[in-house]
Order: structure tokens, then C-alpha cells, then sequence
């Protein structure tokens, strides 16, 4: 249960329950055939509406716009990898875009380096600038339906 208070950590520590918690009756279902991942869920953690995200079979494909609590699961488990992962470090500092509703384009500027021409010893470097352009711009991924 998520507190009043917004709290970014109860988001993450519940999202990363829902994590080990799927990776358990994965686990255990592996071990004993006998054991139905979905009936075992529903039996142990029956509030737990994340571990059932994780575990759903793939039917189409699911965007964090179709379920976002699987949005907080990733991030946390992004969060959960740092220790042990520098790519995991580096994906956490880098920049995130994210197309709010409504938005139908991301414009990603860059800096146009200007050439470099020859110094002479003994003189000045001298100062350029680089000038914004627009590197990329990002569009929405289609839906696809397999």
C-alpha cells in the first residue's frame, strides 16, 4: 500500500517487491511443475497487482502507456542493477524523454563544432563558438500488432 504522502521510494520499493516477488513464483514454478504461477499469486500475495504485470504472457506488445506500473517496475529495477552494473549507473544519469499526451514530436539539439584550422606555434588559439542545430528529432514508435 502506497502512503498519502507522495513518496518516490514506496513507488520503487513496491515495484522492486513485485520484481523479487515474480522472480520467486517463477522460480518456484520451475522447480515444482505442480505449481501455477497465477493461482500461487493469488494465493500468497493477493494485493500485490505488480507481480501479475510482470508475469503476464505476452499477448501483444505492452507500452508503459498501456501499464504504467510496469514504468516504476523497470525503474526500479534500473535502481536495483547500480552496485553491480556500470551500464545501469550510466542509463540513471543519463538524459530521459519521455512524450507526455499530446506531444507528438522531441527535438534533441546538439552543438555544431566548427573545423579547426592550423595554429601556428607561438600564437594564439583562437576562440570559436558552435552554434545549436537540431541533431534529432524523435517520434513516437508505432503500435504494432503481431
Amino acid at each position: 500500500m502506497l502512503p498519502l504522502k507522495p513518496d518516490p521510494a514506496a513507488v520503487l520499493n513496491q515495484a522492486m517487491r513485485s520484481l523479487t516477488r515474480a522472480t520467486i513464483t517463477t522460480g518456484l514454478a520451475a522447480l515444482d511443475r505442480g505449481i501455477r504461477p497465477a493461482e500461487f499469486i493469488e494465493k500468497t500475495w493477493p494485493e500485490d497487482d505488480g507481480v501479475d504485470l510482470v508475469l503476464r504472457a505476452a499477448t501483444h506488445p505492452t507500452t508503459r502507456a498501456d501499464a504504467p506500473a510496469l514504468s516504476a517496475i523497470s525503474t526500479a529495477f534500473l535502481s536495483a542493477m547500480v552496485p553491480m552494473s556500470a551500464a545501469a549507473d550510466l542509463f540513471t544519469r543519463s538524459l530521459s524523454l519521455s512524450f507526455a499526451p499530446g506531444v507528438a514530436t522531441i527535438s534533441v539539439p546538439r552543438l555544431a563544432i566548427p573545423s579547426a584550422d592550423f595554429v601556428l606555434e607561438g600564437t594564439a588559439i583562437p576562440l570559436v563558438q558552435g552554434s545549436p542545430v537540431t541533431a534529432a528529432v524523435l517520434l513516437p514508435a508505432p503500435s504494432r500488432s503481431w
